[in-house]
């Protein structure tokens, strides 16, 4: 019994132990278990964050591809405007040659002109030398005439004195004689007197001449020899002229030649200037380097230090699990202990999925308030767009209420159907077809400028129709956008809301955390604000859909307009071709008018609005005295 006794406690005590380990053992289970829900869910965040920095990634990466791609095309661009450029100094070059052979060109057509004045100068003196010298002939021929004539009337006169002085001694000799011979000697002393007289002035007429053909000679000399001078004034230029040019030309190819060795070179301001910041610069260099020099002695201490600090790290991940290890063997000890780690991991869960949580909040902030700039930019420009197509239609209304207007007057205003053919019978029954004449005129008139002016409207109308389509296409690509974002947005709201739910329940679950829950709740308003705009957001596209549902109803009952008027133009057409007589002719006339607009007034109203010079001079006229005419 003593032995059973013994057996028996030994057993309980084993029973205990294994108890007792087992508890141990149940404690470590559900603390690695907690541990391994915690590393799952970890786990899964870690996998949800990769995965959108995986996207974040790929539209950055996108991006920066179609980036690249602009970038090399624009390179390209410049590589081949740059293949065919040249550089600034060999521009230089050939326009410093270029403006040398320009100005030895300009130099060439001076000279040019220079030589063509003097040889169309010089070309004359020839001539006149030429001249001078038949001048000079004349007058020797002159001089020789004059001579000639003058030993004639010197021989005349010496036989006259001769004469003379036989008669005088005759009639010194006799009285008989002397008183016949006084009459020829009277006679024969006046021609003498005559001769005498002709004898002075041919000798005064070679005195001129021999005057006159000196001043000649001396004329002709000094022409001569101002030519000589200037042939000789002329050539010492030329020599000194082109000296002087090839001085310059020698100096310009030296200066061109000096400019060009020298391209790129700077004034000595410039310089000075380029020098002193040399010198600054080298200093600055010098500076550098001793800083740089400074920043190496940081950095191997910086490097020392990060050592220390990784073995500190490395020490510390040793001590923090040797932490860990010590924390899960006094989680296992008591309930109590277990209880306290697990909630000291949630906490720790806690603080770090808050933390998270703040920036993923801050960046969707960002990214919500660039969304909505963005989105009012959008409004902005779509709302303009939109008045822009409203003032648009409603200018086009009032144009198409106009032009109803109008064919309804001019409808109203027209003898049409039976009263026309009324009338017609009445005028003619009078004798007076001035009425029917008329109203066939005005009639056949008005209804070719109605159909005349059909197909511009027309063409009116569908430049609008095409233009309020563009607009329309625009404005459904910008809400097919606007639509995907508001998607997105909704996507990341209930991210959001997920992730501010799990946080909520966490610090619900940890009653100690009270800031936390209280930044939670801060953040669920921020989160409510957020909503609240998204449902301002698709308010907004829902006004958006009316409207783009009122402008294609706008453009449907324009198409159902357009095609209303392109049916009644083919008609009248077709009634213009095959109508024949004027009851018809007014008849169809009517049906048209009818179709495009309604009923008019009078007469008198459409003498005053519609001017008379639109139709001919005597329709004009006899519309001018007719009565009113009420429509039929």
């Amino acid at each position: 019994r003593h032995l059973h006794h013994n057996t028996l406690k030994v057993l309980t005590r084993k029973t205990m132990a294994l108890e007792t380990n087992e508890l141990i053992l149940r404690r470590r289970c559900a603390s690695l278990e907690e541990q391994v829900e915690e590393s799952s869910a970890k786990c899964m965040t870690a996998e949800k964050t990769a995965v959108e920095v995986e996207t974040e990634l790929k539209g950055r990466l996108l991006y920066l591809e179609e980036w690249k791609h602009a970038a090399s095309e624009r390179l390209e661009r410049l590589q081949s405007a740059l293949d065919n450029s040249r550089s600034t100094a060999e521009y230089n070059i050939v326009a410093r040659e270029l403006d040398a052979l320009r100005d030895d060109y300009l130099e060439l057509l001076s000279r040019e002109a220079d030589l063509r004045y003097q040889v169309a100068k010089d070309k004359h003196a020839p001539k006149l030398l030429l001249e001078t010298r038949q001048k000079y002939a004349a007058l020797g021929l002159e001089l020789d005439q004059v001579k000639h004539q003058l030993e004639e009337q010197k021989g005349l006169t010496a036989h006259a004195q001769e004469t003379a002085a036989t008669l005088t001694a005759q009639l010194g000799g006799g009285g008989d004689a002397g008183a016949g011979i006084k009459g020829p000697m009277e006679k024969l002393w006046r021609e003498l007197g005559e001769k005498a007289a002709e004898v002075a002035r041919l000798t005064v007429a070679h005195a001129n001449a021999e005057k006159k053909l000196g001043v000649a000679e001396g004329h002709a000399l000094e022409r001569e020899a101002a030519m000589t001078a200037a042939q000789a004034a002329e050539e010492r230029a030329r020599e000194e002229v082109k000296t002087t040019s090839k001085q310059l030309e020698q100096l310009r190819h030296e200066l061109t030649r000096v400019q060009n060795s020298f391209e790129g070179g700077l004034p000595k301001e410039q310089t000075e200037k380029l020098q002193e910041r040399a010198r600054r610069l080298e200093e600055e260099r010098n500076g550098y380097r001793a800083e740089r020099d400074r920043y190496r002695d940081i950095a191997d201490q910086a490097q020392e230090q990060t050592k220390q600090v990784l073995a500190l790290r490395e020490s510390h991940a040793e001590e923090l699990n040797d932490a860990r290890k010590r924390a899960t063997e006094l989680e296992a000890t008591s309930d109590d202990h277990l209880i306290i780690g697990k909630l000291q991991r949630q906490l720790i869960t806690t603080k770090t999925s808050y933390r998270a949580f703040v920036r993923k909040y801050e960046s969707a902030v960002a990214r919500a308030r660039r969304k909505e700039i963005t989105s009012r930019q959008l409004q902005e420009a779509l709302d303009s767009k939109g008045n822009a197509l409203n003032s648009v239609l409603e200018e086009r209304r009032l144009q198409i209420n106009a032009l109803r207007k109008a064919l309804s007057d001019l409808t109203g205003r027209l003898l049409v159907g039976d009263a026309a053919l009324l009338a017609a019978k009445q005028d003619k029954a009078k004798g007076e077809g001035k009425g029917k004449d008329w109203a066939l005129d005005l009639a056949m008139g008005t209804a070719t400028t109605v159909i005349q002016q059909l197909p511009k409207q027309l063409e009116d109308l569908s430049a609008l129709n095409q233009k309020c389509e563009a607009e329309l296409a625009a404005a459904e690509t910008e809400l097919a956008k606007r639509e995907e974002r508001l998607k997105l947005m909704e996507v990341d709201a209930e991210s959001y809301t997920a992730l501010n739910n799990e946080l909520t329940s966490a610090a619900l679950r940890d009653r100690s955390s009270g800031e936390i829950a209280k930044r939670l709740v801060a953040l669920s308003e921020e989160l409510r604000s957020t909503k609240l705009q998204l449902v301002q957001s698709r308010r907004q596209l829902s006004t958006i859909r009316d409207e783009k549902r009122h402008a294609e109803t706008l453009l449907a009952t324009r198409d159902e307009k357009i095609i209303d008027l392109e049916e009644a133009k083919i008609e009248a057409e077709t009634r213009a071709l095959f109508v024949g007589g004027a009851g018809a002719s007014l008849q169809s006339s009517k049906e048209l008018l009818s179709q495009v607009g309604g009923v008019g007034a009078s007469a008198a109203s459409f003498k005053k609005e519609v001017p008379l010079e639109l139709f001919p001079a005597d329709v004009a006229s006899q519309a001018a005295g007719l009565p009113p005419i009420v429509g039929g």
